[in-house]
Order: structure tokens, then sequence, then C-alpha cells
């Protein structure tokens, strides 16, 4: 698992892309198999590989027309109360709660970075009533993987990190470089860039706020990175994931910007 999240840590949300003939064939099929991905990632206590897996139900979901949209997110929600049943059901009728709150808030074509703050924390749910069911242990290389995951909106240090399996920096630098295949602050990074990804994508955020949402305190240095990482300053891949993914006419997203979500 640990292999696998970082081996994901590089994917970036995926912008909607229009179906071709084979992609088309089978859509429910497809469905039925991320979802059970999504449970298993869930019940392995997984969290990058439970994100990666929304985030390709809501690729999908956000390639249909808008109108379309609130149905399949309705069911993705749908999906996660029966997964939070099955795995966890102390949190079961919490998720069906918030659940029923948020479609009745909902305009007819939802925010695709509202809805995955909302679904992401249904998992999230998920994931801390499992915690509370199984037996205490030792936090272990997943543990940290999953707490990376929950702090999107801070960059976290090697010292943390260490601090937070009692190890020393250095021992833990060598054992995640072992583990993952990549050094701890790239694989940190790329997460955090993956977040910006969606934000510049599906949110009106300026550069700046993105930068800030991620936790660059200096547009400047996101900059740089970002263009290190995507061959693009971060305004020129907005522009292009837009022009070549997004369907024309397609609703910008400010729900980060609504919805408290940019933090300095």
């Amino acid at each position: 698992m640990v292999a696998e999240a970082a081996a994901a840590a590089r994917r970036s949300p995926t912008p909607p892309r229009a179906p071709t003939p084979e992609s088309s064939a089978g859509p429910e099929r497809r469905r039925q198999r991320s979802v059970q991905a999504l449970r298993d990632d869930c019940d392995e206590g997984d969290l990058p590989a439970a994100f990666d897996d929304l985030d390709g139900l809501l690729d999908a979901v956000w390639r249909l027309p808008g109108p379309d949209r609130g149905a399949e997110v309705a069911r993705l929600e749908d999906s996660l109360v029966e997964i939070a049943d099955a795995l966890s059901p102390g949190q079961a009728d919490r998720l069906r709660y918030l659940a029923a709150t948020e479609r009745a808030k909902r305009p007819g074509q939802p925010s695709r970075f509202q809805v995955q703050t909302e679904l992401e924390a249904m998992v999230i749910a998920v994931f801390d009533g499992l915690e509370r069911l199984r037996p205490k242990r030792y936090r272990d290389f997943q543990d940290l993987l999953n707490v990376i995951e929950r702090r999107w909106t801070k960059a976290f240090s090697l010292t943390e990190a260490a601090a937070f399996l009692s190890l020393t920096p250095g021992h833990l630098s060598k054992k995640f470089k072992a583990a993952t295949g990549h050094s701890f602050v790239s694989y940190v990074m790329a997460r955090r860039l993956r977040r910006a990804r969606l934000l510049l994508v599906y949110t009106d955020l300026p550069v700046l706020k993105v930068a800030a949402a991620v936790d660059f305190r200096q547009a400047n240095y996101f900059a740089r990175v970002f263009r290190a990482e995507s061959g693009m300053s971060p305004a020129e891949y907005r522009l292009t994931a837009r022009a070549e993914f997004r369907p024309l006419g397609a609703e910008s997203d400010r729900s980060a910007e609504q919805g408290g979500q940019t933090k300095r």
C-alpha cells in the first residue's frame, strides 16, 4: 500500500475529458469497480489511495453534462453511506445526515471543489470510525501517509513526521526513501501540488490564494516549484487545462473561497 501511495503521489486530479468510443463502453461496470476499490482502500486504511479512487469517480461525473452531475454526486454519497454501513456502522447515520444537508443546499450544477471536499470528509469519517474499532497499535508508515493526506493545507515537515513515528529525521528519511522510492520532501510536495492543480482547474481563486491554500507563503516560490513539476506556470496550467478538458460553458467553481477553505 505504501508503494502504491507513493506512486500515486504525482497523479493530478484529471480534468474531465470527452469520452472515446472505447471508454464509453460499460460506464456503470467501471463505476462499480471504482466504488469497490474505494471500499477496499478504506478497509485497508489507505487514505491516499481512497482519495485517488474518489478523484477517478468524480472525474467520471464531471465528464457528464452539467445538469446530470447532481444525481451522480448523490449516488456517490449513497455509496459512501453504504461503505460506512459495512465497515464503520457507527458513522453511517452521521454520513446520511451530512449527505442530506449538502443535497438540500446544493445548486443544480454542483461545484467540483465543494463536492470533492464534502466527499473527502465522508471518507475521513469512515477512516475515523474504523480507527476506533481496531486494536491500539504503534503508528506505521501508512499512518504517516494518511496524516499527510489529511493535512494538505499545511506543509508537513520531516521533523514533524519523524516525531509522529518516534524516529530521528535522518532515520525516517532513509526508511521513507527505501519504502516508497521517493524522498519525504518530494512526496509531500507532490501531494500539495496535486491539490493545487485541483484548485487551479476547478476554482477561480487567484494564483496567490491557491499558493496560500496549500501553504506556500511566497507565490513566486510556488510558481517556480509548480513550473518545475508541470512544465508551465500555474496560470498557464489553468488556461490550458480548462481549454483542453473543460466543456464549453462549464461553470467556474468558487467554493474554496465561499467555503472558507483558503488559509494563509
